[in-house]
Order: structure tokens, then sequence, then C-alpha cells
């Protein structure tokens, strides 16, 4: 239903802008976003077919990949910048941006973290150690780019988790309150 939803918005959105000033398809964006919904639900199925010991598996080596590639785009001649930010890698038409893999595996990061270690919710020091210094290193990487919407995206994502894992409100304020501080 997402997808379906999102479908007509984009349409709707863009069909006279690429008719206009595009490639003269009205569809053309409208095709790009069915194209990329497939390829996310096959990737969905796999993983829904192979169950959580793949994900698992993956789960740190996509963090790995994330990060460098995340390092990498702001490497003189590698990154591509609009508007200021050096956030894309640039392949002709096609660009990609690492920051979306980063928050990806940064998710699946601290959800395993937070199975792993139930009761290193309870204190700030059992958060700090594994979790909170790997989302403090991307969180400055994506504000060097500069990147606010994904950092903060990912700062929400996480909140929900660690609301969701029982971390204490009090714990939580204060943690919050530090993020929002440094914004």
């Amino acid at each position: 239903c997402l997808l379906a939803f999102g479908a007509v918005m984009v349409y709707s959105a863009s069909s006279a802008e690429s008719l206009l000033s595009g490639s003269g398809d009205p569809s053309y964006y409208l095709k790009r976003y069915v194209m990329f919904g497939l390829i996310g639900l096959a990737v969905m199925h796999a993983a829904s077919r192979h169950g959580l010991a793949a994900i698992r598996a993956v789960t740190p080596i996509a963090l790995v990949v994330s990060f460098c590639l995340t390092v990498a785009v702001m490497l003189p001649g590698l990154g591509v910048t609009v508007n200021g930010a050096t956030r894309w890698f640039g392949a002709g038409p096609v660009q990609f941006q690492p920051s979306e893999l980063l928050k990806v595996s940064l998710v699946l990061y601290a959800a395993q973290v937070l199975a792993a270690r139930p009761r290193a919710t309870k204190s700030l020091e059992g958060l700090v150690k594994p979790l909170l210094i790997v989302v403090g290193v991307a969180f400055l990487l994506l504000l060097k780019q500069p990147d606010m919407g994904t950092a903060m995206t990912i700062c929400f994502a996480l909140g929900a988790l660690l609301i969701a894992a029982g971390t204490p409100m009090r714990l939580l304020g204060g943690v919050f309150g530090v993020l929002a501080g440094l914004a």
C-alpha cells in the first residue's frame, strides 16, 4: 500500500516536470520509482526467506562499508557537490548517497546491540560504549557533509529503538537534551 501510494504521489508531482523539461516522458520518474520499488521488494522477500541469521551476518559488513563510503564521498574528486553539500557519488545519470546505506546499517546495528545486551539500556555507560560512540561518529560524518536531515532521521529512529528496548525516560531525556544542545 505504501509503494502504491508513493507511486501515485511521485507521478502527480513529477509528470508535468518530466514532460516539459526532462525526457519528454511524463512517466519517467514513475518508472524509476516502480523499478527501485520492485528491487526493494525482491530484497525484502530474500531477507524474509533466509531469516535473521543472514541479516545479522551482513550488518557489520554493511556498517563498515557505509562508514567507508561516507568518508570516501568527502575525498576530493570522488564526491559530487550539489548546492554546497558533498553527499553523493555520481556515475553518469546515476547518483548514490552513502548516508542512505548508513541509515539502514546503523538501525540494524543498534537493534543487534540492544537485543544482545538488554541490560545496557539501563545505564548511560552501557549505552555509550557499544552504541552511542558509533552513532556519534556517524553524526560527525553526516554533519561534515552537511546533512542534518539524515542525522535527525537516524536520531529519531534510534530514539524509537531505545524506547522499545526499555531505556528509562530520564536517561533518554538526558541523551536527547545533549543532542538538542549540540544541534
